[in-house]
């Protein structure tokens, strides 16, 4: 029996207390109307302004409104509000707030008869029980014309206001300060916005297209000639491996309609052993020799050909001396500096180690030196971007670094496609500036930061690169270096600088960052 008791107990304390709260409140929210609301933050600060326009309320003379608007965590209210709705199935504008807010100031709205007794207690030294010190603006209602009271307070900027929202909360009392009704509206989902995170434009450069697509390849043969003969004949020595060497370059410039020969320029060389003048003939003869041969043999034009000779070639004796590990290589080279008349060197060679490493170098340093040495110079014909879309798979070569950006401009930027052209123009011009900037700029686009300063080091005091390179420090947390960069580069007038100015001196205030 005892336990019937408690049970009917029990449930009438439950049900019962869901009764009172679905009790009818009063509520004038309906009749008043919150406008121009807005929250931004500037230097530190939240400033949160409205206007609360009365025009349509209509209060009872003994009741008092008391709006306090309050900023909470959204997390903090999304968890709250789930956790009592989930419990007691009510909606969450009948809730009162049981987390941790940021009140603001309060308004307080007196009807007539509660605003009379508000001047009356002032008169008398006895504050409202409402006033709790943080009071907005204290205003009675007026019903015979329309009212309108602004709202702006401003408060220190926490970082966790960005998740947050505004809501503002209604209390009614009437009499005596009895409670009438509350309810919360919410007034803004999210009142600041999200961590800024700057968009940067980044630069590429245009290189200039070449009216004339001209190139020059280098070639050395060395050909073996009869003692004092200047005759090329395949059969001696290895002249027939080197010929062959030569027909490959001269015949696939020559066969291929992209290409069109201009020039080939030849040199001759000469050994030092024998005499000077003897030599320098020799190596004439041997370099018209080769001309002729090309000539013959590929139906080329006398005036192609620019033929010069040079002789005995010392120099390139001392160069390979010096590489060498022979053991009186700085004797070798202290003659040939010290003796200006290259007849007179060959006898203090011949006395070293009593002849032997004169010997040696006769066999093994001297036919080195014997070569013709040939550039082939030629023009490439132009390519459309679809015409180099194919050829940059196969003959890069043939590109110019202005037709490689058009071809990259025929894919989408973040395609494998675009940052293999620009990899491919870095490679084949290693030190032509533009193709590193472009190839530094592919490598920004694709987040890696270091790859992109290594080319961009080599070409910092270039004005094309510094907005690239702003970009770059940003991306290393190098805030000041990063607007070093763009306001060099908005000096020079760069358009992408100025947008990305902005962008950073917009983090750099969100963050409440000190350069």
């Amino acid at each position: 029996m005892r336990k019937i008791k408690y049970f009917l107990y029990i449930y009438f304390v439950i049900f019962s207390g869901f009764s009172l709260l679905a009790q009818e409140t009063k509520s004038y929210m309906n009749e008043l109307v919150i406008e121009n609301q807005s929250v931004k933050r500037d230097s530190g600060k939240v400033y949160v302004d409205m206007g609360i326009n009365m025009g349509a309320l209509k209060i009872n003379p003994k009741h008092t409104i008391i709006l306090t608007p309050y900023i909470i965590p959204i997390p903090a209210l999304s968890d709250t509000l789930s956790a009592v709705t989930d419990t007691l199935s009510l909606s969450v504008d009948t809730l009162l707030v049981t987390v941790d807010t940021l009140r603001l100031p309060a308004v307080v709205i007196n009807g007539k008869n509660r605003h009379t007794a508000y001047r009356r207690a002032q008169l008398l030294g006895k504050p409202a029980v409402w006033n709790d010190g943080n009071i907005y603006n204290i205003q009675s209602r007026d019903k015979e014309v329309p009212q309108h009271l602004g709202y702006s307070v401003s408060l220190a900027f926490e970082p966790w206001m960005r998740k947050a929202q505004l809501f503002i909360k209604e209390e009614v009392t009437g009499c005596a300060s009895c409670p009438v009704g509350e309810a919360d509206s919410l007034l803004n989902e999210k009142i600041l916005p999200s961590d800024f995170i700057p968009s940067f434009l980044i630069s590429y450069v245009t290189p200039e297209a070449e009216p004339v697509k001209a190139r020059s390849e280098q070639y050395t043969a060395r050909f073996t000639y009869r003692v004092g003969r200047s005759e090329l004949l395949p059969e001696v020595g290895n002249n027939a491996r080197e010929l062959e060497q030569v027909d490959k370059v001269v015949r696939n410039i020559v066969n291929d309609k992209d290409l069109t020969m201009n020039k080939l320029a030849i040199s001759g060389y000469a050994s030092p052993e024998g005499g000077f003048d003897s030599n320098m003939r020799l190596s004439r003869d041997r370099a018209y020799s080769f001309s002729s041969y090309l000539e013959r043999n590929y139906n080329l034009n006398a005036s192609q050909f620019d033929v010069t000779w040079h002789g005995e070639d010392w120099n390139g004796l001392r160069k390979i001396v010096e590489q060498s590990s022979l053991p009186e290589k700085s004797e070798i080279v202290r003659i040939i500096d010290s003796e200006s008349n290259p007849d007179r060197r060959d006898a203090p060679l011949r006395r070293l180690s009593r002849g032997a490493t004169y010997k040696n170098l006769l066999d093994n340093y001297y036919p080195q030196l014997r070569r013709n040495e040939y550039a082939v110079e030629y023009n490439i014909r132009a390519f459309d971007a679809q015409e180099g879309r194919e050829i940059i798979k196969t003959r890069p070569q043939l590109m110019s670094l202005n037709e490689m950006f058009l071809v990259a401009q025929t894919y989408e930027k973040d395609s494998p496609e675009f940052k293999e052209v620009f990899d491919i123009a870095a490679r084949l011009f290693p030190q032509n500036p533009t193709a590193q900037l472009n190839a530094a700029a592919v490598d920004l686009e694709g987040g890696n930061v270091d790859a992109a300063l290594n080319r961009l080091e080599k070409v910092k005091d270039m004005p094309d690169s510094w907005n690239n390179l702003g970009v770059a420090m940003f991306r290393k947390q190098k805030y000041a270096e990063a607007m070093k960069y763009f306001k060099l580069s908005v000096d020079k007038n760069d358009e992408n600088a100025k947008a990305n100015i902005e962008q950073l001196k917009q983090f750099i205030e969100e963050k409440e960052i000190k350069l």
